[in-house]
């Protein structure tokens, strides 16, 4: 083989190359920069493990420096890190990390041993079938894909690793070909996929940082059947092994025409056939263009209205941020005598956080926090960061069996979204939908059969709307027309269908049903967002003046936006019918008895307190009667 004819050369001290018919090269891609030299490995099929230096690897020429023998009884399945790193799979699924230096050799760990032990049950990747469903990239960190057909990420962190486990989720493929096939990995986060049945070669990036799918994946090539293994340098360069002769083949992606064409291979070595695995330092090349997404300006928005969720035995329960930036959990007493109050212990958290709660399934919370991540957890803590790198909070949508989906606004104008692929598992990684000009955040709801439906204001006065009725097929956005619109927009599905509220900087507040165009509802004039939701077949609004004075109305019939005059909503007759002076504005929530909850913060002498009106379900002008104020 060509590994074994360099090592015998450089043995001799000799310099040589065989090379084959060297087809015409393309024109390369600009930003691409090598090492002088790429550090390829191979496991032989004796065991021994040789390295040897690519010194052509920039321009795709059969250059190569002196070869090597640096270990020997190397099995089970291998893979080279960065800056020495050697991954290896022993046949017993122990996945053990090595570091080798040419100045010193293999490294002794603290145990005393060569390496040492991150992981087991990794044995399904030593199996023919698998082994090349696993792959390190320039950063070091290592994807596979598992057993539920799940591309992961593993990264330096506490515990065991554990291939269907512990590794962040990056992609549950609900999308294009069902089936993850061979995966390398040529950038940082960048992933060539090579599919098992076409032969075609799709290019992906996933950002560790943000959790962002930042390129979505993309056919770049085709013939990729052909080869027995590929392995990469970084920079989006790659090499294969053809299967029929041995022949060691250099491709480099080309962004401009986003192939990475085989007919303009370039020919770098024979006799490469026959070796267990063969691999190349992921670092020794890179593009200036993979850069992180900078993490946006984040307005502190503090002592917000809540969202409302309700607990399986009717209780409402309110989530908000203080004027501190924590998250305050408030939860209807049974007796009906007011709210109990639970301070998380999380004081990075901004704008309005969203609570959900599915039966039988743990409680969860979503915030947007300072640094700009979107963090994930209970009202115990919020220990887990989903990424995101957005100037404004998440919307969640509660979908059955735990699925939930969130929804932010990025800083480049375009709508995201990551969503959890079953009941308690992981979230997947931000992918972007679409839209421009948008301003954050945005609010989202759930429809019939698990729709997901999202509104959210344009830097140009209008309202968006984004549909998915189903995972895996691409949604629609409607543009709802422009009306000035301010602040937050609102959402709510009734009868199967989309009511939006907004409104203008003049205070209008502004209704459509579906798309139908924009009705004003006069009368008031709204200080903040209004908030709107399901009534049987109907909706309820709600607003809060600049007085703060809140003011509800609803529309008469199904349907037909056309609405009742706004009714003031009074303290009870302990305070005399006086006017409220809401300091947030108010939210409208269903419950599921189909009774609607009226919450907003209200101004009693010495004190600010959670106010809770109800209106019983069914009547033709809902009567909302104050429950409690605490």
């Amino acid at each position: 083989m060509r590994a074994r004819q360099l090592a015998l050369l450089a043995t001799a001290g000799l310099v040589a190359t065989t090379l084959g018919a060297v087809t015409a090269p393309a024109a390369l891609a600009v930003g691409a920069t090598c090492a002088p030299s790429a550090r390829i490995m191979a496991v032989k099929a004796d065991g021994t493990l040789w390295k040897y230096d690519h010194t052509g690897v920039a321009e795709g020429v059969d250059s190569w420096g002196a070869a090597a023998q640096i270990g020997s009884a190397w099995g089970g399945r291998t893979l080279a890190g960065p800056d020495g790193v050697v991954y290896n799979i022993t046949d017993t699924g122990e996945l053990r990390r090595f570091r080798y230096t040419d100045a010193g050799g293999w490294a002794t760990f603290p145990s005393g041993l060569s390496y040492e032990v991150l992981g087991t049950d990794w044995e399904a990747y030593v199996d023919e079938a698998w082994r090349d469903r696993i792959t390190v990239d320039s950063l070091g960190h290592l994807y596979a894909v598992d057993v539920d057909n799940h591309l992961r990420v593993w990264v330096d962190q506490p515990g065991p690793w554990l291939p269907n486990s512990t590794g962040r989720l990056v992609d549950a493929r609900k999308t294009g070909p069902l089936l993850f096939g061979e995966i390398t990995a040529a950038g940082p986060g960048v992933i060539l996929e090579r599919d098992f049945f076409t032969g075609e070669l799709r290019r992906y990036r996933y950002e560790y940082a943000s959790q962002r799918m930042v390129v979505e994946p993309v056919v770049s090539g085709s013939g990729w059947a052909s080869f027995s293994t590929a392995f990469s340098p970084g920079g989006d360069i790659v090499y294969g092994i053809r299967a029929d002769n041995g022949e060691l083949d250099w491709f480099r992606y080309d962004q401009d025409t986003n192939t990475t064409p085989s007919p303009t291979a370039r020919i770098v070595g024979v006799g490469w056939s026959g070796n267990k695995d063969v691999m190349a330092v992921p670092n020794a090349c890179n593009r200036a263009d993979n850069a992180v997404t900078p993490r946006p300006a984040v307005t502190r928005v503090l002592n917000t209205p809540g969202s409302l969720a309700e607990t399986s035995t009717g209780l409402l329960v309110q989530y908000r941020v203080n004027n501190t930036g924590q998250l305050v959990k408030f939860t209807e007493k049974a007796n009906g005598t007011g709210f109990t109050q639970k301070v998380v212990a999380n004081t990075v958290v901004n704008g309005v956080p969203q609570g959900v709660l599915n039966p039988d399934l743990p409680e969860e919370v979503f915030a947007g926090a300072q640094n700009s991540e979107v963090l994930r957890g209970d009202t115990t803590a919020l220990t887990t960061s989903l990424g995101g790198f957005f100037p404004t909070e998440p919307a969640a949508v509660r979908r059955s069996g735990g699925r939930t989906a969130l929804y932010a606004v990025g800083a480049d104008g375009a709508l995201w979204v990551a969503k959890r692929v079953k009941e308690e598992g992981d979230f997947g990684a931000w992918r972007k939908v679409g839209g421009t000009n948008l301003v954050g955040p945005a609010a989202a709801a759930v429809g019939d059969n698990d729709s997901e439906w999202v509104v959210v204001r344009s830097s140009t006065g209008s309202v968006v709307r984004y549909r998915q009725d189903e995972d895996g097929v691409p949604g629609e956005f409607a543009d709802l027309g422009v009306n000035g619109a301010a602040g937050t927009p609102a959402l709510a599905i009734s009868n199967g269908k989309q009511w939006t509220a907004t409104r203008d900087a003049n205070g209008a507040v502004q209704v459509q049903f579906g798309t139908a165009g924009w009705v004003t509802v006069p009368g008031v004039a709204a200080a903040g967002s209004p908030t709107i939701t399901r009534y049987g077949d109907r909706v309820e609004l709600a607003v809060r003046d600049a007085a703060g004075r809140v003011y509800t109305t609803g529309n008469l019939v199904a349907d037909v936006p056309a609405f009742r005059p706004w009714t003031e909503v009074l303290e009870d007759s302990d305070d005399n019918g006086s006017h409220v002076k809401a300091t947030l504005d108010p939210v409208l929530f269903t419950r599921a008895d189909g009774s609607v909850a009226l919450v907003f913060r209200n101004v009693h002498p010495g004190t600010n307190v959670e106010e809770l009106y109800n209106a019983d379900a069914g009547e033709p002008t809902p009567d909302y009667e104050r429950a409690f104020g605490a």
